[in-house]
């Protein structure tokens, strides 16, 4: 009978997308003079293969619902709901764990005097290495929701864009940005709550193909009582201080693609199992993380794009972790790999991928990251 839920679960989802792409303008639900509402959005089905296993990955379909109003005194308004749904083991019952929102929303702009955004959207981080989070398949370990780098609630954003109109300028155009998120009450999965937290960046697009990006951020975190610091000096304080910063470059000239992004993180990172903990199911706090990604593609004519990248994540100054009672000095990289992939576009809705992952972890890694062998991975994602 569950099974019978699933099934009819999955098949309704596919029945509103082709509903979608059967309407008469594509997918535009509402166009008029005053509003536009557009769905789109996308199904990724993917399995991983090892020299152990071979398993189906997370399959997902990304729903994206955008609206926006047209412009009247030089002031519209927009929002976007975005929403991922898992669809391996669906469980009506547990629609909470299988439907997440990741990306939710409104704004207002105005022409001249830019716009704000309210709601669930990207931090000031996550723009910043978008740069460089352009493989297939395989991501760095540091992009987690509700944290610096990645998705956050309760957020208040300000962008501007100054745009030089003269075709000679180097500088195309600059974009600020600034971040607010308030505080939330709610006990996440990594056992903390985040009080308040705040960031800039900006982003240098020039007329020659090079963009520049950086960025700063924080949060104030207020402790669990059952989480523990790698910093035994920080366990005698229920707040804690999280900062990051970024920055990225790129550059990207006719079909050539080259990105390098660099961060560094104090109390911003999560580890899990670190030395054989008693306990495996703790997190602990990286002191102080710096992380490094490389990136290079190539787009053919006839729709295959070769990617390669490097990615390091190195914890530094873990020299009080605390280990049958004693503290053990060390410096540890959490994630150290080359992948190579690539894309073939069949059409404007539809592509495969493949992405290969060659761990380069030292087999002696105390943090316990180097049981992951090399993997390879093989998609398709059908767009509408």
């Amino acid at each position: 009978m569950n099974n019978n839920k699933n099934i009819l679960s999955i098949l309704s989802i596919f029945i509103l997308i082709f509903a979608i792409q059967t309407n008469s303008k594509s997918a535009n639900l509402i166009d008029n003079e005053d509003v536009l509402i557009k769905v789109n959005g996308t199904i990724d089905t993917k399995n991983s293969f090892n020299k152990n296993s071979s398993k189906p990955e997370n399959n997902s379909i990304l729903l994206e619902i955008k609206g926006k109003t047209k412009e009247k005194n030089n002031f519209s308004t927009f929002g976007k709901i975005e929403k991922i749904i898992n669809t391996n083991k669906y469980d009506i019952r547990k629609k909470h764990e299988n439907i997440l929102n990741r990306s939710v929303y409104i704004g207002i702009k105005h022409k001249k005097l830019g716009e704000i955004k309210l709601g669930r959207n990207k931090s000031i981080t996550y723009n910043t290495l978008l740069y460089t989070n352009i493989s297939p398949y395989f991501k760095s370990k540091i992009y987690k929701d509700d944290s610096l780098i990645g998705i956050n609630s309760n957020t208040v954003t300000y962008k501007k864009k100054f745009i030089w109109n003269k075709k000679n300028n180097f500088i195309k155009n600059i974009i600020l940005t600034g971040q607010y998120q308030d505080k939330s009450n709610t006990l996440d999965k990594n056992l903390y709550y985040i009080k308040n937290g705040w960031g800039i960046g900006y982003n240098i697009k020039t007329n020659y193909g090079i963009e520049v990006a950086s960025s700063y951020a924080n949060q104030k975190i207020k402790k669990e009582n059952n989480l523990e610091y790698t910093n035994s000096i920080l366990n005698k304080f229920k707040n804690r201080f999280s900062s990051i910063w970024s920055t990225s470059l790129k550059y990207n000239f006719k079909k050539l693609y080259i990105a390098y992004s660099y961060l560094e993180g104090n109390n911003s990172s999560l580890i899990k199992n670190i030395i054989n903990y008693k306990n495996n199911n703790k997190y602990n706090y990286i002191t102080k993380t710096k992380n490094i990604n490389l990136v290079a593609k190539y787009n053919f004519k006839s729709g295959f794009t070769p990617i390669i990248g490097y990615t390091q994540t190195t914890s530094k100054n873990l020299d009080k972790i605390k280990y049958n009672k004693n503290y053990i000095p060390y410096n540890e990289d959490i994630e150290k790999y080359f992948n190579i992939g690539a894309t073939f576009n069949f059409n404007k809705s539809f592509l495969s991928y493949i992405d290969y992952k060659i761990d380069q972890l030292d087999h002696s890694n105390d943090l316990n990251y180097n049981n992951n062998p090399n993997n390879f991975t093989l998609g398709f994602i059908y767009k509408f």
